[in-house]
């Protein structure tokens, strides 16, 4: 009825900003923006809060990402895409686009390459993903801001 839920309620620092959010099966869901800790603990721009807003403590993100994503997308299978502007997540180089597992580690079996960073990604009901953003390629191929890949990239 569009009442404010009270018993969602997630903690960021005052001047935090959220700039998307993803659902997941189990009624998580993945926060990421520009925020220092969520509910008094550090995390980088990204974490994941239990279906009551609390923060879920076992989703490791680390150092989390290098500048907050765009955008976040899960599978079916649980999996996480993130795509933005961001060249690394938890340490590890990636560029624009990583698919992470349900721990928060990322996949290593996923790998995509863009001229730009994806800026959009959603899923089409056969699993596909469809990129948006300003590239001019995607894995080496002319593709002009609109790709669709593979669920496995």
């Amino acid at each position: 009825n569009g009442a404010l839920d009270n018993s969602f309620v997630p903690n960021l620092e005052t001047y935090g900003t959220v700039n998307t959010l993803a659902r997941q099966a189990d009624g998580k869901v993945l926060v990421a923006g520009v925020y220092v800790s969520m509910n008094g603990v550090t995390r980088s721009s990204f974490s994941r809060v239990n279906s009551d807003g609390t923060l879920d403590t076992s989703f490791e993100v680390g150092t989390g990402f290098s500048s907050p994503p765009s955008q976040l997308l899960v599978q079916p299978d649980g999996k996480i895409i993130a795509v933005g502007d961001f060249t690394s997540y938890n340490g590890t180089t990636v560029t624009g686009i990583v698919r992470l597992n349900t721990n928060g580690s990322v996949d290593n079996t996923f790998t995509v390459t863009t001229s730009q960073s994806p800026r959009f990604i959603t899923i089409q009901t056969d699993g596909k993903l469809m990129l948006g953003g300003g590239f001019t390629t995607v894995n080496g191929a002319s593709r002009a801001a609109i790709a669709r890949l593979n669920a496995d990239g």
